[in-house]
């Protein structure tokens, strides 16, 4: 029986909600200014908010209908935001591979349709009405912030009650929503993960978007690694010449740095120590990640009695939320483990306390052998 995409497992939708208002947050934050600061991290944004409002379900026809036009119009009244978002369109159409996300083509185009049939001469629209945009309190404040969600609502007062629900819904993570990926594998795991870190008080709210999307970026960094082997993940000789977890911690932070705003290494005065990479996430929500390698047994049993305490302890005085990522350097002759097999999230509540901390665990493989010399 053909199922509708909407119709799609509680953890899928609330994965795609949660990405959804990541996406949204950071189109809100480049429409901040008159122009992009930084030209090809604000296209990226403002696309991918743009091009994942597709309407695969109820909500996603009110999504589209509600955030759409209030990214067409505000790049369309900014001269300078058009003229930057065309010369990124045209440098991406003329790369052999484009690198922008579709809905950049798309929006530029309904930016021209605003531009070609835009009165010059028109009048100011009108005040909205005081008690229409009082939003100091509400789901849709709690996801875009009071400010952000007042100047929504000047632009669309009538749609209020729409918008409200829309809020509502993302934030009780209804089962109407967006697929976060087409790719199969990353759904099942994505589900998986997201249901694992609900068991987490502290994964609600701006912390939940914030980590949800460090998760899913960390997800695409291990797959990275399985596809397109970095020169330190090559198979070494003596165990004078194996990677040092530098190699790992650099590739990490350069890699999640590209997405997020801000990334930094050996950070000193966490839980007394130094933490190897510490995130900080656009809601304000920092995440330590603990970098670790390991020549004997990297089975999930094993990494968490050997690292797992180090991962957590960073978190005592901030969101009981964090990671751990481990470069296998064991001997490798067998097929390497499935994606599936090398992310999962472990809790540890300790026994004089009340607050469950909680780490996404990650191994990324290495001294693999090529794929003709693997032997089943």
């Amino acid at each position: 029986m053909h199922l509708r995409e909407w119709t799609a497992p509680r953890r899928s939708a609330q994965s795609g909600w949660l990405s959804l208002a990541a996406a949204l947050d950071a189109a809100a934050v480049e429409l901040e200014h008159e122009a992009f600061l930084d030209t090809s991290e604000a296209v990226v944004a403002l696309a991918e908010a743009y091009g994942d409002l597709r309407t695969v379900s109820p909500a996603g026809h009110a999504a589209a209908r509600l955030a759409r036009p209030r990214i067409e119009n505000d790049v369309a009244r900014r001269s300078a935001m058009i003229a930057q978002l065309e010369r990124a369109v045209a440098a991406d159409h003329r790369r052999s591979r484009p690198v922008l996300p579709s809905g950049a083509t798309a929006l530029l185009a309904a930016v021209r349709g605003h531009t070609t049939h835009s009165d010059p001469d028109g009048d100011d629209p009108a005040e909205a009405d005081p008690a229409l945009t009082s939003v100091s309190a509400g789901p849709l404040a709690e996801i875009l912030t009071a400010p952000r969600a007042q100047a929504l609502l000047e632009q669309h007062p009538q749609d209020r009650p729409g918008m409200e629900a829309l809020a509502a819904m993302l934030l009780a993570s209804d089962t109407l929503g967006l697929l976060p990926d087409h790719d199969p594998v990353l759904t099942i795991l994505e589900e998986r993960l997201i249901a694992d870190l609900e068991q987490n008080d502290y994964f609600v709210g701006p912390a939940q978007q914030d980590f949800w999307q460090l998760t899913k970026l960390t997800i695409r960094f291990v797959k990275d690694t399985l596809d397109r082997a970095a020169p330190y993940l090559r198979p070494y000789g003596v165990r004078a010449d194996a990677p040092r977890e530098k190699a790992l911690q650099d590739h990490y932070a350069t890699w999640i740095g590209l997405n997020l705003t801000r990334v930094h290494t050996e950070v000193r005065d966490l839980g007394s120590g130094r933490a190897d990479v510490l995130v900080t996430m656009r809601h304000g929500s920092e995440f330590a990640i603990e970098i670790k390698r390991d020549f004997i047994n990297a089975t999930p049993a094993v990494l968490e009695a050997n690292y797992l305490g180090q991962a957590l302890e960073y978190q005592g005085t901030r969101l009981p939320l964090g990671g751990l990522l481990v470069l296998d350097l064991t001997q490798h002759g067998a097929v390497t483990p499935h994606l599936s097999d090398l992310l999962w999230v472990a809790h540890h509540s300790p026994a004089n306390g009340t607050v469950m901390r909680t780490a996404l665990c990650g191994v990324v493989v290495g001294n693999r052998p090529s794929p003709s010399q693997v032997r089943v």
